[in-house]
């Protein structure tokens, strides 16, 4: 005796709702403001939250004397840095005569070092350089650089170069020349 098969209902797939046409396109429209919101938010807060010290000449204390400049480092930023470690190198300095040419060396400045700098604060440095001979200078080039915390224990760096050029009188004048890699 067989047995009949019963024929097994069909399957019918779930039935999808489809949204109307307007609000379809209104959701499309309020997903693109979002994507466009957060694209505008983060590079607003780069712009924002991107470190901006300033390294810059600001005064000499005895203009007869090349390395007597001081310069200025400046938190430019509406937050706070810490751990700020000021260094000077030299990147090339000649004297006028045969006695010498000092090139690439970094000047050890322990003593350079600021445990926080407000927000638009600015202190004042000197580069520890002073009187690397008697003679008189020929082309100067150094480099001012510091090191420092920013919120969040984010690590940055600023080094700035410098020329020292001679001016009328024995006097030198420093212009910057650029930034350089920390």
């Amino acid at each position: 005796m067989g047995v009949i098969p019963t024929p097994k209902p069909e399957s019918k797939p779930p039935e999808t709702k489809t949204l109307p046409r307007p609000l379809r396109i209104a959701l499309n429209f309020v997903k693109s403001v979002k994507a466009v919101v957060v694209a505008v938010s983060v590079l607003l807060s780069y712009v924002v939250l991107k470190p901006a010290v300033a390294i810059e000449p600001y005064a000499t204390r005895d203009p007869q004397r090349a390395f007597s400049e001081q310069f200025y480092i400046q938190n430019n930023n509406f937050y706070d840095v810490y751990d700020v470690k000021i260094r000077c190198e030299i990147r090339l300095v000649s004297t006028l005569s045969k006695h010498g040419t000092f090139e690439n060396v970094l000047i050890d400045s322990p003593n350079i070092s600021l445990s926080s700098l407000a927000a638009g604060a600015k202190a004042t440095i000197v580069c520890p350089l002073d009187r690397l001979s008697d003679e008189p200078y020929g082309e100067l080039k150094i480099a001012v650089g510091a090191t420092y915390r920013l919120p969040f224990w984010i690590k940055g760096c600023k080094m700035s170069n410098f020329d020292g050029k001679s001016a009328v009188g024995g006097t030198y004048i420093w212009t910057f020349q650029g930034s350089a890699k920390c």
